[in-house]
């Protein structure tokens, strides 16, 4: 086991050196986090979403749920152009991560949890989806598969992250969207002119948090987070709206990516560190 460890430790290493393509599986992740993505149609919200998220919800949630979580962290999303976001489905508003030490523990703090029915509803309440919505889902700490595990320095400004969470259209098979995805889509994806990190998670499970009151969604859960580096917004654009590659197409066809999927833009740091009770810099 050590020899096996040590030489995946140098294989990565190396990739990390070297801007390579890398790949690793992880069979059993101990560790998870929740990832939930928010979004705020009318961006005037903006403020009214982070008065009840920071003021109530998060303190709440955390009181609820202290026993058991490792991190709860907040990233304000980039407001991208209204054209960029239709396009390209992103939510604007923000990315929250919440890490266990495993799926079990998540599950034993909810069981019989009168704390976590005691929540105080955004304004407009959980079914008014025209304030905000929010789809969480439940992937390992680190991720299953590295594709590009390019150099990330220090630097001025902020990398520019996006965050996809996908599912295969209707009547195409896991298998059939993985043989494709892996196969043919992320190889090409992994050539994309200022690509810095990609790499993608299988989901673990469609979790049942308070969040997902703000967005019932009775159809397959998203399977897949895909990950994408790039130096900053500018760079990101130059690759997938100014000179958008040519990606060869899956067999039921549809435009880039080609998936059912929502998506997001985060820096690599977040804005706000709840366990902790501080705002950091982004």
């Amino acid at each position: 086991m050590r020899t096996w460890v040590t030489g995946l430790c140098l294989f990565l290493a190396t990739a990390l050196a070297a801007g390579v393509p890398a790949r690793a599986d992880t069979a059993d992740p101990k560790a998870v986090k929740i990832y939930i993505m928010i979004d705020v149609p009318d961006l005037t919200n903006l403020g009214a979403l982070d008065r009840w998220y920071m003021t109530y919800h998060s303190q709440q949630m955390h009181r609820a749920m202290r026993a058991w979580q490792k991190n709860y962290l907040s990233y304000r999303s980039y407001i991208v152009p209204n054209d960029v976001a239709r396009r390209y489905h992103v939510w604007r508003g923000r990315m929250t991560e919440i890490y266990y030490d495993s799926l079990g523990d998540f599950a034993e703090g909810r069981r019989n949890n009168p704390l976590v029915d005691m929540l105080d509803p955004p304004p407009g309440g959980w079914a008014d989806r025209s304030f905000a919505r929010s789809q969480p889902v439940i992937v390992p700490v680190n991720p299953q598969q590295v594709y590009l595990q390019g150099r990330v320095p220090p630097k001025e400004t902020p990398y520019f992250r996006w965050v996809i969470y996908l599912r295969y259209p209707a009547g195409v098979s896991e298998a059939e969207g993985d043989k494709w995805l892996l196969g043919t889509h992320v190889p090409e994806m992994a050539k994309v002119p200022g690509l810095r990190r990609y790499f993608g998670y299988r989901t673990l499970e469609d979790p049942a948090t308070a969040a997902e009151k703000l967005a019932p969604d009775n159809r397959p859960r998203y399977g897949r987070v895909e990950e994408l580096w790039f130096d900053d917004y500018r760079a990101w654009r130059k690759a997938f709206v100014d000179t958008p590659p040519a990606f060869t197409k899956p067999a039921w066809g549809g435009e880039f990516p080609y998936v059912d999927y929502i998506s997001t833009f985060i820096g690599e740091n977040p804005d706000v560190d709840f366990l902790n009770d501080k705002r950091v810099i982004p």
